[in-house]
Parts: structure tokens; C-alpha cells; sequence
């Protein structure tokens, strides 16, 4: 595969940080919120930090890796590890401090950089693991032309299974697994009518083996975070060139604006769905904000951390 298709799953995204004034939806209430519980996985400068208790720290470093998500019972965290050409999914346990490749993408049969090296090269990227156990990801492995693809394990390093793109879209980034396994969202992309690729958010349903678009904006879609044990899917929505934070039904109903003009992307929900972080642009760096969170009750948002180097587009974990 060529980096290219790769370069495209980050431009999408890194575009999205210059991009939403919208209205705000009737009926939303501002509360004020209280502490913050949890922990929060988030990537700096390609290592792995944890958020707790108003507190952060460095807990895997390596200098190359990104993407980083709890694993269900909290004591283990998948993330991608990137390489010339190529990345894998690692799962790194707490206890032991020890670190296991549950995909092997490096391409051994030829020289390093070469043209072959690069073109049987697999990129694995976008991971999410479900309360479920569920591990979705991104991957071009097995799929025509080097399309990235929906792919996932049952078991962290058991058989992988491919989800084809299906006629709706092209490429996929930003997998989400619903908490009981039974739903992915993800990012594809189609044509408008002006001829531009247009970047949209899709859910599929395993179990009908059905895949539907979820929300169309002429400037794109992003960042599906499906809500635990519920139906609605935080997502990023660009307008007029700013992005925000938007509650969308699964089932249709009405969308809920969280954030207004913020330049916000990349939310993530607490376990118990009561809670929501994001990114967003403050003096032309990111900080991660959040806000409780209660039917179309959204508290008042406030700043949980903040650096010059946060890697925005690997987005965030929470877990208890």
C-alpha cells in the first residue's frame, strides 16, 4: 500500500481541527457539572499518558506509538505502534509491564524502503475495544487496490475478520464498537455533486449485516463515538469551516448539539455514559474538555488537561 492512503486518513481528520457555528438545539440545558472520575488514555508526542484525578502521567513510551483504548476490565491498553511503511496493534499490560503484537504487518521478504517492502507493508490503525471484548479496527490487509477496511478480533489477537466497504463509501477510519459489540461506527467518504470526496459518518449492524449512512453535512462528518448501552453516537460536524461536538440518534431522532463554534473533535464517552471529553482548539493548541451529561441536560464544560504536543488525532479512552 502507499503511505498516500494513509496521508488521507490523517488529512481528513487534521482538516477537521480547522473547521461549525451551528444553532443550538432546543431544549438543551446547561447544568453544572461535577468531578471528573476515571481514567483517560490519551498520546503525547508518540507516548502513552494517563489522565486521573485532575493528574496526568507518562505510562508507555516509544516514541512512535498512537491510538491508545482500555481494554475492558482496565488492565491492558491496545494501541498502534508505527513503523517504515507499516504499523501493528500492541496490547501492553499494566501488571506486568510487558507489551504483545497482536498483528504482524512488517513485509520481511525484501529490503527496507524498497518499492516491494512498501507495497506488501499493512497498516493497522483506528483501533476500538468494546466492553464487549470486540476489538475493531482499520486495516488495508486482504482488501482490493490497499482500501482501508473495517476489521475485528473477537479476543485481542484471535482471528481477524474483514467487513468489506460496501457500495456506500470508500476507505474507513475512526472505528467505534458499541459497548455490546452489536454496532461499528465509522468514517467513510463519497462523491458530492461537485465532485469532491466528502467524509461521513456510517454505522454497520453485525448482526442484520447492514451498513447505513448516519448523518450527511456537505462539509463532512467525523469521529463516531457510539454512547454505552445507548443509541446515540457522539460525533465532530463541520459548518462553516469549524467543527463541533453533535449527539446523533442512531435511530433518527433529533441531534443534540454539546459544543458551539470550538473547533472540537475527537469526543469520548465514560463508561456509564453520564460523561463526555473532547479536543478543542484553544491559542492554536489542543485541550481535552468535558462535561456531564444527562439526556439533553449537558453540563457546564470544563478543562481537564492540556499540552503543545497532545496527538489529537488519536483521540482519547475512558474506562472507571
Amino acid at each position: 500500500m502507499s503511505l498516500n492512503r494513509r496521508q488521507f486518513a490523517l488529512g481528513s481528520a487534521a482538516g477537521i481541527a480547522g473547521i461549525v457555528a451551528a444553532r443550538r438545539a432546543p431544549g438543551v440545558v446547561r447544568a453544572q457539572s461535577g468531578e471528573f472520575p476515571g481514567n483517560i488514555l490519551f498520546a503525547r508526542k508518540g507516548d502513552i499518558w494517563r489522565w486521573r484525578g485532575g493528574d496526568t502521567e507518562r505510562i508507555i513510551e516509544g516514541g512512535n506509538l498512537s491510538s491508545p483504548r482500555w481494554s475492558p476490565g482496565g488492565d491492558q491498553i491496545l494501541h498502534v505502534a508505527r513503523g517504515d511503511s507499516f504499523s501493528n496493534l500492541h496490547v501492553f499490560s499494566l501488571g506486568s509491564g510487558h507489551s504483545a503484537l497482536i498483528t504482524d504487518n512488517e513485509y520481511i521478504g525484501a529490503q527496507i524502503g524498497s518499492p516491494d517492502y512498501v507495497f506488501n507493508s499493512v497498516w493497522a490503525l483506528d483501533p476500538s475495544w468494546s466492553l464487549s471484548g470486540l476489538i475493531g479496527f482499520t486495516s488495508d490487509a486482504y482488501t482490493p487496490y490497499g482500501k482501508l477496511s473495517l476489521h475485528t478480533m473477537e479476543w485481542a489477537g484471535g482471528p481477524t475478520q474483514l467487513f468489506t466497504n460496501d457500495p456506500i463509501g470508500e476507505d474507513v477510519t475512526s472505528v467505534s464498537i458499541s459497548s455490546s459489540g452489536a454496532f461499528a461506527g465509522f468514517v467513510t467518504r463519497t462523491y458530492d455533486e461537485n465532485g469532491d470526496y466528502v467524509p461521513y459518518v456510517a454505522v454497520r449492524d453485525f448482526a442484520a449485516g447492514t451498513v447505513r449512512q448516519l448523518i450527511w453535512e456537505p462539509g463532512g462528518s467525523f469521529d463516531p463515538a457510539m454512547e454505552p448501552l445507548g443509541s446515540r453516537v457522539a460525533c465532530t460536524i463541520r459548518r462553516g469551516g469549524i467543527s463541533d461536538i453533535w449527539l446523533v440518534d442512531r435511530l433518527d431522532a433529533p441531534m443534540l448539539e454539546v459544543t458551539e463554534g470550538k473547533h472540537a473533535i475527537r469526543a469520548v464517552w465514560h463508561p456509564d455514559a453520564t460523561w463526555l471529553a473532547w479536543y478543542q482548539v484553544i491559542d492554536f493548541k489542543f485541550e481535552c474538555w468535558g462535561a456531564s451529561v444527562s439526556g439533553t441536560r449537558i453540563g457546564e464544560p470544563q478543562k481537564l488537561f492540556g499540552f503543545d504536543d497532545i496527538d489529537a488525532e488519536s483521540g482519547m479512552s475512558w474506562i472507571w
